[in-house]
Parts: structure tokens; C-alpha cells; sequence
């Protein structure tokens, strides 16, 4: 999941094992961007 400036939230990507879910959540979060990410079971 990803929240945006307005706190509107998106999927970025479904169908990831928890492992996978969140190595792409700390990848996403090591860009340095605004927007935060985390992980979410669906």
C-alpha cells in the first residue's frame, strides 16, 4: 500500500508473499519519497 500527499491510499502491487510484499515496501521507502508505504494483508 502506498498513501499519497492526501492520504488517499493504493495498491501498488497484490498476490506477494509477506516477504516479498515487504522487501518492495523498503525498496520503495529507500527512494527517499514523501508518500509512505507499508504492507497490508488484503
Amino acid at each position: 500500500m502506498r498513501a499519497d500527499d492526501n492520504a488517499n491510499e493504493f495498491v501498488v502491487r497484490d498476490g506477494l508473499r509477506r516477504a516479498e510484499a515487504r522487501a518492495l515496501a523498503v525498496k520503495w521507502e529507500a527512494r527517499g519519497h514523501k508518500q509512505m508505504d507499508w504492507v497490508r494483508r488484503a
